[in-house]
């Protein structure tokens, strides 16, 4: 057996050719992915990746968790009065949440709110929060 050294930029990694599995899907593996909005632009990229997503994952039957963190100016698009509406979404099981700094900082209401769209404090802490816990993040 041969250990050949790797060395990155930022430390030595030792890799043992033996024992190296490329792209090896373990059983119970979930991926998590987290889609963050915060321009009113982006709104028709976003659900176009979102449902991209979603049926790619489908068709090759992994099981995943999306969701949406909408904050910034993208707060207003999370309203029930904004021409973009998120219940095909939320019945696909995509958890959408709006941060409620954004919301008051427009003088919105949490009513104000579509249907089953959920309220964070701080988008960015839970944004941090999700790729703690493993999300990966896509941001269109």
């Amino acid at each position: 057996m041969i250990i050949k050294p790797f060395v990155s930029y930022y430390n030595l990694l030792i890799i043992n050719p033996d024992k190296m599995v490329i792209n090896q899907k373990r059983e119970g593996d979930k991926m998590k992915v987290v889609f963050h909005i915060n321009e009113k632009t982006k709104a028709k990229v976003l659900l176009s990746n979102v449902q991209n997503f979603y049926k790619c994952t489908k068709e090759d039957k992994e099981v995943t968790a999306i969701e949406i963190l909408i904050n910034g100016e993208a707060i207003d698009l999370a309203l029930k009065d904004s021409l973009i509406e998120f219940s095909q979404l939320l019945s696909l099981n995509v958890e959408i949440m709006a941060c409620k700094n954004s919301l008051e900082s427009r003088n919105y209401l949490p009513n104000q709110l579509q249907n089953g769209i959920l309220l964070v404090n701080s988008g960015v802490v839970e944004l941090a929060r999700k790729q703690t816990h493993g999300y990966a993040y896509i941001k269109p």
